[in-house]
């Protein structure tokens, strides 16, 4: 019942899925692309493979069923050629597309369980996607044809899909293979491409709209996961890692066949798409909160899980797709580089919007402002970075919408809270701010109050996969008749059942074997290494190298740190900075000496009440307290300095051990007795004797795992089953008899692993008591003792160049920032002291032009009071004149003398008239 319900509750939900709209401003979600398949004839090998293997009346009784099969999956690989075009709303054909996949994969779980179909996965590979058939005919024949009965056993269907990833600049190839696990997984994948389709285009500008893109990234979520965790997906995976070393001469062409059309179906790409749905899926859940008005805290808690899944996915994507540190996915041709710096901008955009959030509260507490404006420098600093990848010219661009969200989060909501806390901590609280590390440190403290309120425990995820049960059911062939009917006339239940029952036990048989000769091999590897051999043989012709640890530590130390040389430049260099900013700080110095020196004399010239301008002293305080510092600071640079010179001459000649020449030469090396050399040379040879019987043997062993596997995979029973069973009275008897005879061509195989384990017991313990002799006459156990010592010793020496180069490399820092601070506050003072020579010259010109106008206004009036003198003198002779010399009487029309008014004296002070007064009266004309 459980099974029913959830198969019918997904299916009215596929086919009542109505159109959703388009994507809404703001958001951009990736769609995964759909694996596109081919058309191919697969009705001409079937009805081949059925007539010469069942007959050519069961053909005629198939034909309904072949071309049903086909059929259905000629209408998948419509749908993955439809699925992703741009111009078509995919919610309107959504349930259509999802149907077919379905169907295929219900069709192909019932054609494997009914015919033996051999898995090869490297069928014609790599054909460009423009490159028809008939193209690579003679590719064909060299890979092997289809038809081709003398190489190959069982059914060979071309099955054709392209690769879901193309590289940069490049087109999808198109990859052929007979496999049936492939198909089916071809089909999940699909199933959830068409998924993350739905939801990257669903309205995101609605409730409804985010609702429905969350449920479909968590259903992709659950198609990819269980991708990678059926049985198909393990047997795929296995199938990689197995041609996933260095490829040899016979499998070179298998093992880049393997390794790129299945690099889009690997365990590790599944898991990436998991991450990446549940991430999209995530997000999907904190804009419909915040399109609902969640409180902030809510929104906070959504989006640290958001930012801590985008993070994930980020880690995965720069991860390795193999494990190979060499070859990271995103350098790779299967996933698009945009993904990993979308991805990354994304987690940096949660993660302030968490932090935004969570400090509305931290900053108005005078214990927790600080570690809000921790926060908030740390979200800063990584959205900072996120743009900066960004504007990487070689880089692929993220989508622009991403890039713009995070720029405005940054400058309207970061930055914003950012100075006011600064402000307000400066101001009010003037609270300790602590490090981010330090930070990360107290959350571990229960007992702390001031915590880490960003860490991934305080995130509420709300997302998980699809479980894999669920889908289990809903692409159950058991619940679409017209499929789980298909060939049932040719391979009737009973003997589909019998088939896998006997697969199961050719699985469990030839697993069993290939355990143990593992084992044997571990076994044989266990005691090489307890042995040390043949490291120890082989130090007879060559010293003893390092171990891998051991030289990538001294190859990081050279690389990293430039090795003992660049440690003793770095030194020399250090010390040429620090006489240079001690000569800078001088002539600062010196300025400002100048400077003053300059404002006192003109102060004593002009004096203080003329000359006004504000005292040196009164304005270089800062900079003589700042250069006081900044003269501590290279006194104590300079003694740091000289205690790294002192310690590194001292320990030069252990420094001396990580350089190449003296590895080689301190290399330790296996010595012959001096005595009894042919003993030794006889031990030798038996010691070398057994290293290649054990070789051999494990060559033996590896032939047989080999034809143990291809006899497996040529083991097809079924046409002897229909054929028998059909015609038995007894089903379970002539099964049994079938079962005894097939299993029988294995017995050899087992025989042989057999004899190959005891065997390499054997060789083992007599080059065990050959090794014991050998160690005694050659004295190995000194051979050790020097390698440990040698090892020891550089060890040491890496350790004591740590420590130095940390010291060396903290200087280095500091001389960066001391250098250019103080050539910030030299260009500063220089700067001032030309504007107070400047403002000087002004005050000095001025103070001149006003003695100058001072003097002249003098002159000037020592002139007036000469003139007015000299006219005043002249007045006072002119009238004296006048009364003396003129003498006149009076007429009788003029009035007696003594009627005539007394005239008043001249004022003591005289002041001469104006000038046109002066003129007119004085002196006296000769007409007046």
């Amino acid at each position: 019942l459980r099974r029913q319900k959830t198969h019918h509750t997904l299916r009215e939900y596929y086919s009542s899925m109505s159109s959703t709209g388009t994507p809404g401003v703001g958001t951009v979600m990736l769609a995964i692309p759909s694996k596109k398949g081919e058309f191919v004839d697969i009705t001409t090998p079937l009805e081949k493979y059925i007539a010469e293997t069942f007959g050519a009346e069961e053909l005629t009784h198939a034909e309904s069923s072949i071309s049903k099969f086909a059929q259905i999956r000629d209408a998948s690989v419509a749908s993955t050629n439809a699925a992703n075009v741009t111009e078509e709303t995919i919610s309107e054909r959504h349930a259509e597309h999802m149907e077919n996949y379905c169907r295929y994969y219900a069709a192909v779980t019932v054609f494997g369980s009914r015919f033996q179909v051999r898995d090869d996965f490297g069928l014609n590979c790599g054909k460009s996607s423009n490159t028809s058939t008939a193209a690579n005919t003679s590719s064909e024949e060299n890979d092997g044809e289809y038809e081709d009965e003398g190489t190959r056993t069982g059914l060979h269907l071309p099955f054709e899909w392209k690769d879901a990833f193309a590289p940069a600049g490049g087109e999808r190839k198109i990859a052929a293979s007979s496999s049936i696990a492939k198909e089916k997984l071809a089909m999940l994948y699909n199933l959830g491409a068409c998924e993350s389709a739905l939801a990257a285009k669903s309205d995101r500008s609605t409730l409804d709209g985010l609702k429905v893109a969350s449920a479909a990234f968590q259903r992709a979520a659950g198609y990819f996961q269980f991708l990678g965790q059926c049985d198909d997906g393990k047997k795929v995976n296995e199938t990689m890692s197995a041609g996933s070393g260095e490829p040899t001469a016979a499998t070179a062409t298998a093992t880049t066949g393997i390794d790129r059309i299945e690099a889009d179906l690997s365990g590790k790409m599944a898991a990436i798409l998991v991450a990446l749905c549940l991430a999209q899926a995530q997000e999907s859940v904190f804009e419909a909160a915040k399109l609902s008005d969640k409180s902030n805290g809510v929104l906070a808690k959504l989006a640290i899980a958001c930012a801590d899944l985008y993070e994930e996915v980020h880690e995965k994507l720069s991860s390795s797709l193999r494990g190979n540190p060499k070859a990271p996915v995103t350098q790779e041709r299967y996933v698009p580089k945009m993904w990993a710096t979308t991805t990354f901008i994304k987690a940096a955009i949660f993660n302030a919007e968490a932090t935004a959030r969570v400090c509305e509260t931290l900053v108005n507490d005078e214990e927790t402002i600080g570690s809000a404006i921790t926060l908030l420098t740390r979200s800063k600093e990584r959205l900072e970075s996120a743009l900066r990848r960004a504007e990487i010219p070689t880089a692929p661009k993220p989508p622009k919408l991403v890039v713009e969200a995070a720029e405005n989060i940054l400058r309207d909501s970061i930055k914003f809270e950012l100075g006011k806390a600064v402000r307000d901590n400066e101001c009010v609280y003037m609270a300790k701010v602590p490090s981010y590390e330090a930070l990360q440190r107290l959350h571990d403290d229960a007992s702390e109050k001031v915590t880490n309120p960003l860490h991934s425990k305080f995130g509420a995820k709300m997302v998980k996969p699809t479980s894999g049960a669920d889908i289990e059911v809903f692409l159950d062939p058991s619940n679409k008749d017209d499929v789980s009917a298909l060939f049932a006339r040719i391979v009737p239940e009973d003997c589909a059942s019998s088939a896998s029952l006997y697969a199961d036990k050719v699985d469990r048989l030839v697993r069993e074997q290939l355990e143990q000769l593992a084992f044997a091999s571990d076994e044989a590897r266990v005691a090489l290494r307890e042995m040390e051999l043949p490291e120890t043989y082989n130090a007879l012709n060559r010293p003893i190298q390092l171990s891998e640890e051991l030289d990538a530590e001294v190859k990081f130390f050279r690389d990293q740190d430039g090795g003992i040389d660049a440690m003793r430049e770095t030194l020399s260099f250090s010390r040429d900075v620090s006489k240079h900013c001690e000569t800078e700080l001088e002539e600062i110095t010196s300025l400002l000496d100048i400077e003053m020196k300059a404002d006192g004399a003109a102060r004593n010239a002009y004096g203080s009440h003329k000359y006004r301008a504000l005292p040196s002293d009164a304005e270089t305080t800062r900079w003589r307290r700042d250069l006081e510092t900044f003269v501590n600071n290279s006194k104590l640079a300079a003694e740091s300095d000289e205690k790294l010179r002192s310690e590194f001459a001292r320990c030069e000649p252990i420094l001396q051990m990580t350089t190449s020449e003296s590895i080689a030469q301190n290399a330790p090396k296996l010595e012959p007795p001096m005595l009894l050399v042919e003993d030794a040379e006889s031990l030798a040879k038996e010691v070398r004797l057994g290293l290649e019987r054990i070789e051999r043997i494990g060559r033996e062993r590896e032939e047989i795992e080999d034809a143990m596997k291809a006899v497996k995979a040529s083991d097809d029973i079924l046409p002897t089953l229909v054929g028998k069973m059909k015609s038995s009275v007894d089903s379970e008897t002539a099964q049994g008899k079938i079962f005894s005879d097939e299993l029988g061509k294995y017995d050899e195989l087992i025989a042989a692993a057999q004899n190959n384990t005891f065997a390499q017991a054997d060789a083992l313990a007599e080059l065990r008591k050959s090794y014991i002799k050998f160690s005694d006459m050659y004295n190995v156990s000194s051979l050790r003792e020097k390698e440990i010592k040698r090892d020891n010793t550089l060890r040491e020496a890496l350790r004591i160049a740590a420590e130095l180069s940390r010291g060396i490399q903290q200087g280095v820092r500091f001389y960066g920032g001391f250098s250019d601070a103080i050539e910030s506050l030299k260009n500063e003072v220089k700067v001032w002291c030309e504007n107070r020579e400047n403002e000087r010259k002004r005050i000095v010109e001025r103070l001149r032009r006003e003695e100058e106008e001072e003097a002249e206004r003098a002159r000037m009036a020592e002139e007036v009071r000469i003139k007015t003198e000299q006219m005043r003198v002249q007045n006072e002779r002119s009238v004296a004149h006048a009364t003396v010399t003129t003498s006149y009487y009076p007429g009788s029309e003029y009035p007696a003398h003594h009627q005539l008014q007394q005239q008043p004296p001249p004022p003591s002070s005289y002041y001469p008239p104006p000038p046109q007064q002066q003129q007119q009266h004085y002196p006296p004309t000769q007409s007046s």
